[in-house]
């Protein structure tokens, strides 16, 4: 039985061409970049808040633990 060539054998899952699949890692690396700018955002918007409602001896002893 001859082989066929990868190229010409039908995608049996149909996994879309190579331009919907660099479309599909742009859009995943944007929403990658988009979680870590949020998330750094809020770890901002909590630190700031724990710093204004936590005695400074407590916000500090959290800073050590939070460093570790």
């Amino acid at each position: 039985m001859p082989e066929t060539p990868l190229s010409s054998t039908p995608d049996p899952q149909g996994v879309a061409d190579a331009g919907a699949l660099g479309r599909r890692a742009r859009m995943a690396m944007l929403a990658l970049g988009l979680r870590s700018v949020l998330q750094q955002l809020t770890t901002l918007v909590a630190n700031v808040y724990l710093a204004r409602r936590l005695s400074p001896a407590d916000y500090g002893v959290f800073a050590i633990v939070q460093l570790r």
